[in-house]
């Protein structure tokens, strides 16, 4: 009787696994595998090119890091969060790069073309990096932000 129970605990164990790599979003094109890059850079807030981030919720775009770029933004708790603009759902679909709402209040996946916001899946996103809206379930792709002084050290976590 206990090599019975033994054998449909194994089983069952081996049909969670089995569920659950079905699951794991593959079938559905939502893997949330943005791919990793090594980021490292610093920045210095007294530079004028970064006087957007001077003001609590104000962000800054930064080309050539990460996949499709980075976001920077100034949290009001006097921190900064920073992720990549590669949206979550579908990260490998050439439209998903994220931009930051019109309010500045969550970032959204799409971009603006000849002044018109053309979204890509409808995603949006919070400044913690998580969806609020679409299809996208997980979040971003974040990473560190140490600030000593008047310098930002942005790295990989």
């Amino acid at each position: 009787m206990k090599s019975v129970f033994r054998a449909i605990t194994v089983f069952a164990g081996l049909l969670a696994l089995g569920l659950a790599g079905s699951c794991d979003g593959n079938n559905n094109n939502n893997t949330g595998s943005i791919p990793f890059v090594n980021v490292h850079l610093q920045l210095d807030l007294n530079d004028p090119r970064y006087i957007n981030l001077n003001p609590y919720g104000g962000y800054i775009y930064i080309k050539n890091y990460g996949n499709r770029g980075l976001v920077l933004y100034h949290n009001y708790d006097d921190t900064y969060s920073c992720f990549d603009r590669n949206c979550s759902y579908q990260p490998s679909n050439p439209c998903a790069v994220l931009e930051v709402e019109e309010t500045g209040f969550f970032m959204q996946c799409g971009e603006t073309v000849n002044g018109t916001f053309e979204p890509c899946c409808g995603s949006k996103f919070l400044w913690d990096g998580f969806p609020t809206d679409g299809p996208a379930t997980y979040p971003l792709r974040e990473y560190a932000v140490y600030k000593n002084g008047n310098l930002l050290t942005i790295s990989n976590r």
